[in-house]
């Protein structure tokens, strides 16, 4: 959930910096301030991803390599919603895999029970 959170925030963040930048060339050119005001917003964001990703893979049960990928998707606009897309699927499927083993488990043991 917290990384899950980072990477929203995270593209907030892209959001925040491309209005900035719009704003900077059309609404008032030649003013830096709004990519000044979002760029440090999103600048936190960003690091916060990478804090999240960085500090959360051991916890989500990723590979080194994963936490890699998650840091690289930061780069690109938007790729943190991408790569916590694929991340979220294949949590779900590895927790439809433990509950498929579960269900096994009990089916096994009442087998063996009588």
């Amino acid at each position: 959930m917290l990384f899950r959170l980072a990477a929203y925030g995270e593209a907030v963040g892209w959001t925040l910096l491309i209005a900035g930048i719009i704003a900077e060339r059309y609404i008032v050119p030649g003013n830096h301030v709004p990519v000044l005001f979002v760029g440090q917003i999103h600048g936190t964001l960003f690091f916060g991803y990478m804090l999240a990703s960085m500090g959360l893979y051991p916890t989500l049960r990723w590979p080194r390599w994963q936490a890699i990928v998650a840091l690289m998707a930061s780069v690109p606009p938007y790729g943190s919603l991408i790569f916590e897309q694929w991340a979220s699927r294949r949590r779900n499927a590895d927790e439809f895999k433990t509950f498929q083993r579960c269900i096994w488990l009990l089916q096994f043991e009442k087998l063996n029970l009588h």
